[in-house]
């Protein structure tokens, strides 16, 4: 990610375990700096609605860390109207097991909730 951050002449920060850059970062945002992110520590109370560019990298299996992360990305303090953010996922490593994984997990959420709204709709219809 930094260098390709480097490449295209755009500053690049860190957030993750051992590095934590989201000040820097910040000061930086409007010039279209890059912040490489953790998805997990990209997702624990952090804005980037200033971001321009976002880089999550080393997911995880979890579907609330990964939409909590991305949720963090668009908020109500955003000033840009669009967000560029990319998820590194390696070909044949266990990154495409995890986005496989977190597919799944989303398509079962999915579900149980439409599953819950319908029930909602008929319960209410049956008060009616």
């Amino acid at each position: 990610v930094r260098s390709a951050a480097e490449e295209a002449r755009r500053p690049v920060f860190r957030l993750d375990g051992q590095v934590h850059e989201l000040e820097a970062w910040r000061a930086a945002a409007p010039r279209g700096a890059v912040l490489a992110a953790n998805i997990r520590a990209g997702g624990v109370g952090v804005d980037m609605s200033e971001a321009g560019y976002v880089v999550f990298y080393s997911m995880g299996y979890s579907l609330t860390d990964y939409e909590q992360a991305l949720a963090r990305i668009v908020g109500p303090n955003q000033k840009r109207k669009s967000v560029c953010y990319q998820m590194l996922v390696s070909p044949g490593t266990v990154d495409e097991d995890v986005c496989a994984a977190l597919r799944r997990k989303a398509a079962v959420a999915d579900a149980v909730a439409a599953g819950a709204r319908r029930r909602a709709g008929a319960a209410e219809e049956a008060r009616v």
